[in-house]
């Protein structure tokens, strides 16, 4: 069956039912009640009912979702759903870029724990591996997730300048039903100032959605340090 509208000026549109559905059944679609906004389209709900949407825009970019700059002693540093620039629900990629960091005290590893909705997660289930230039380390079966092996720490002379850590952290798994993943690579100055790298990879298996992230001294507060998320669409 067609249906055709003729334009007062000539000219027509028609819509065409196909030869038949694929159930073979009859096909009701209800329209809003209103026009949608410029550039949305129609949604179905799989049950015929249809809604105006605007369509997300899938630029394959970073988008900055916010900046915390540490200049005196903290606990932790969190990135969490409550606050208005983060959203863990949106993106399904993030990276998040730490520069300057420094401890409180010396000897020390960066540590993360995620959360879910039920709070912290801190079971025995985080499984970090890291590839220094003092070895190779599986750190699994830990309470937190690791960034770095080695202490570092913010002393201007003795055995432990471990100052300045950088690192970029890729996050994966924050949809439900997904396994949380973190991989990257850090680097800060030792004793001889002489830059020591490592590639981490890590992860907890938590079926669950994740609703943020917590980064934490080994010991102690942090001190210093600037600490950046980023989402990617896809």
């Amino acid at each position: 069956m067609t249906i055709k509208l003729n334009a007062a000026s000539g000219g027509s549109v028609a819509l065409d039912a196909p030869t038949q559905t694929t159930s073979s059944a009859d096909l009701t679609f209800k329209l809003p009640i209103a026009d949608g906004s410029a550039g949305q389209v129609l949604k179905t709900d799989g049950s015929g009912n249809l809604s105006w949407v605007t369509l997300p825009t899938d630029n394959n970019t970073w988008v900055k979702q916010h900046t915390i700059t540490v200049t005196s002693n903290v606990t932790d540093v969190q990135f969490q759903n409550s606050m208005s620039e983060v959203d863990f629900s949106t993106y399904k990629t993030y990276a998040l870029l730490m520069t300057g960091v420094r401890p409180e005290a010396d000897d020390y590893t960066l540590r993360y724990r995620i959360y879910d909705s039920s709070g912290e997660f801190s079971s025995s289930e985080y499984k970090t591996k890291l590839n220094t230039d003092q070895g190779n380390y599986n750190l699994g079966g830990q309470s937190s997730g690791h960034f770095t092996y080695n202490g570092i720490g913010n002393n201007t002379s003795g055995s432990l300048i471990y100052e300045d850590y950088h690192t970029i952290a890729y996050m994966h798994g924050f949809a439900a039903n997904r396994r949380f993943n973190i991989h990257g690579q850090s680097s800060f100055l030792d004793n001889s100032s002489d830059i020591r790298n490592q590639v981490y990879a890590s992860g907890v298996n938590l079926e669950t959605e994740t609703t943020g992230i917590k980064i934490f001294s080994s010991g102690g507060q942090i001190a210093l340090g600037t600490f950046t998320l980023y989402g990617l669409v896809t």
